[in-house]
């Protein structure tokens, strides 16, 4: 994941998860983040982040390497977020006014795929209280002693009982929920 900041005063959203692990993953991880720093500098929107990083993906990771990654744009002035999706998780969006938590849908195949439907584009609002919750699957699957995992269920639940809180606050409440 990355924080990268524009000079138009944008903030760019990075958070990718690579199949695998070891040498192999890391390096692909590591090529996909150079193409990203460069990318964003030529061209920031999320469609163009990912159109870039799926080529790379493409033309250096082994067969069966793949890479689900979340790009958006938030703009802090407007309070907006532009972002695409190439198979991560969706994120979640808490909901301050109402207290409920709605999901960022942008369905899409991971990066290294090739031959997919074009990368989508999507605005989502924010108002103040908002929050953003970005995540990966390891949360999700996190196995408890019994061989349950931690699972969507209360994943939401937890955001729905902290979402009101500091991001510190909602990522310690996690983190002890699956603990």
């Amino acid at each position: 994941f990355d924080f990268l900041p524009q000079p138009s005063g944008e903030i760019g959203i990075a958070f990718g998860d690579v199949s695998g692990h070891g040498l192999t993953s890391g390096i692909v991880m590591a090529m996909a983040k150079s193409a990203l720093l460069v990318q964003v500098d030529n061209d920031p929107s999320p469609r163009a982040v990912m159109n870039v990083l799926n080529e790379i993906v493409i033309r250096t990771a082994p067969k069966r390497i793949l890479m689900t990654f979340f790009f958006g744009m938030l703009d802090p002035r407007t309070q907006t977020l532009r972002f695409s999706s190439a198979g991560h998780l969706d994120p979640y969006v808490f909901r301050s006014s109402g207290r409920r938590i709605e999901p960022l849908s942008s369905w899409g195949f991971p990066l290294g795929v090739k031959r997919r439907e074009p990368f989508r584009e999507h605005t989502v609002e924010f108002t103040a209280g908002d929050r953003l919750i970005l995540y990966s699957d390891g949360l999700i699957e996190a196995i408890d002693n019994d061989g349950e995992p931690f699972g969507f269920e209360r994943f939401e639940k937890t955001i729905l009982d902290s979402g009101h809180l500091s991001a510190d606050d909602i990522k310690k409440n996690l983190l002890n929920a699956v603990k």
